[in-house]
């Protein structure tokens, strides 16, 4: 019998079979079912969970090549992608925003970029925050209706709405300030001015907007951290879950391959998923989430109008679209390459918010089928068509848009661990899609796993 079983190959769930394998811990890692679904190259990382571990990764690695008297410089094992505010389309147009900004809020509501997107009357409205009374102190709760009060209807539709519903699937006024940009409320309570808040907001702004990712791909960093994990004696499977059953306080598991495994404790990797895998669906129902989204890449040339360094975002009725240049060549999850002319290549992401899992399951159903999108614009300058291939897609958890829904979150994972002292979910399905809140949680919970099992606590 071996200590734990992780049923997938996400980061959380790696990180986990990493932490009981270098206690000596015998540990077998699953590969999961195939999915068309995928990983964001770059990924927001406010508390630094995500560069701890590709740093972590990176200096065992080069502890192990370096020679005893080398000097070698490895470089940085981190890559950071510093926020720009994205372009926004209006009219036919794209169109740049004032710096710096908070979700389209802008310091400078007068500011050229600004006139050119709300016009002299609409900016006008926004630069009246400057002396309309604060009258409650840090009390509006959801983002657009903070926005809206300060600014005006017309900002919120036009700058803020966009990239909240990138980021959300959700309206402004459905996002808690608490969420959207935490202690920017604090922030307005002492400058008195929304405006001004985002003014004193912008570097933690900044930081929390920053994305990293490995310096050496996605897809290299994933290989690197599996051959780490076989270097530590780590049993490395080809075949996915079938079916799993508590057994005599430990777990068996029957493989798609035909082999058997028993183990002490089961690490369930539901990734970013909603949808959990059949064979540990009732297992894991009680911290399942509610929401999801859709999410589809599509091939295609980078729009003349897009330079390096900068993405763009636009509403198309229910459907977010997120225009980002990516570099030369573009690894999916799976290691296949796929080259673009001129040395830059580009995606277009789409995602729609619905509660309803079903019906998400046949617009994702559709796009499998047809490999074309399922909305299409002949909207000057959109340049979005339903001829466009898709080269991937999937569900995805939605994000956390209220406190309530982060925390009942946390007490329903707590209360899961508490129920099945054997079983461990991991993943960013459990965290809103949060690739750095799953990370930092996995690595805590597996820390208490690994002491129970080595016998140091009850």
């Amino acid at each position: 019998m071996i200590d734990a079983i992780v049923t997938g190959q996400s980061l959380p769930a790696l990180q986990s079979a990493l932490d009981l394998a270098e206690v000596g811990l015998k540990v077998a890692v699953l590969s999961p079912e195939k999915s068309d679904s995928f990983e964001p190259s770059a990924e927001r990382d406010p508390e630094g969970s995500i560069a701890e571990f590709i740093t972590r990764i990176a200096e065992t690695i080069e502890q192990a090549d370096r020679q005893p008297a080398s000097n070698q410089d490895v470089g940085q094992p981190v890559r950071r992608e510093f926020p720009i505010p994205p372009l926004l389309y209006k009219q036919g147009k794209w169109l740049k925003q004032s710096s710096p900004e908070v979700l389209g809020v802008p310091a400078v509501p007068l500011a050229s970029e600004n006139i050119a997107l709300l016009g002299s009357a609409g900016s006008f409205r926004a630069y009246l925050d400057r002396i309309i009374p604060l009258l409650t102190v840090g009390k509006t709760q959801f983002f657009g209706e903070l926005v809206r009060k300060r600014m005006g209807a017309k900002l919120r539709e036009e700058l803020v709405d966009p990239q909240t519903f990138e980021r959300f699937g959700v309206m402004a006024d459905e996002v808690e300030v608490a969420i959207a940009a935490p202690g920017l409320n604090e922030a307005l309570s002492r400058s008195g001015a929304l405006s001004s808040a985002v003014l004193a907001y912008s570097d933690r702004n900044v930081a929390r907007e920053t994305r990293v990712s490995p310096a050496q791909g996605a897809v290299d960093f994933r290989r690197a951290v599996i051959k780490r994990l076989e270097l530590y004696g780590v049993e490395v499977y080809e075949s996915h879950l079938v079916s799993v059953e508590s057994q005599d306080e430990g777990w068996v598991a029957q493989l798609s391959d035909g082999l058997s495994l028993r183990s002490r404790t089961l690490i369930v990797d539901l990734d970013r998923n909603p949808v959990s895998p059949p064979a540990v669906r009732e297992l894991v129902e009680a911290i399942t989430p509610r929401h999801a989204r859709v999410h589809a890449v599509i091939d295609m040339e980078l729009p003349a109008w897009l330079t390096e360094g900068m993405t763009a975002v636009a509403l198309l009725d229910d459907w977010s679209v997120r225009y980002e240049p990516t570099h030369g060549v573009e690894r999916p999850i799976d290691g296949a390459e796929l080259s673009k002319s001129g040395g830059i290549s580009g995606r277009a992401q789409t995602a729609s918010h619905v509660s309803n899992l079903e019906e998400l399951a046949g617009v994702l159903s559709r796009i499998a089928q047809t490999k074309r999108l399922p909305v299409s614009s002949d909207t000057p300058g959109l340049e979005l068509s339903s001829d466009a291939l898709v080269h991937s897609a999937g569900l995805a958890a939605a994000p956390f848009c209220t406190i309530v829904d982060r925390t009942e979150a946390v007490v329903a994972i707590a209360q899961h661990e508490l129920d099945f002292p054997t079983l461990l979910s991991v993943g960013r399905a459990l965290h809103g899609d949060d690739q750095g809140a799953a990370l930092a949680s996995a690595h805590k919970a597996t820390v208490r796993l690994r002491r129970r099992l080595l016998g140091l606590e009850g």
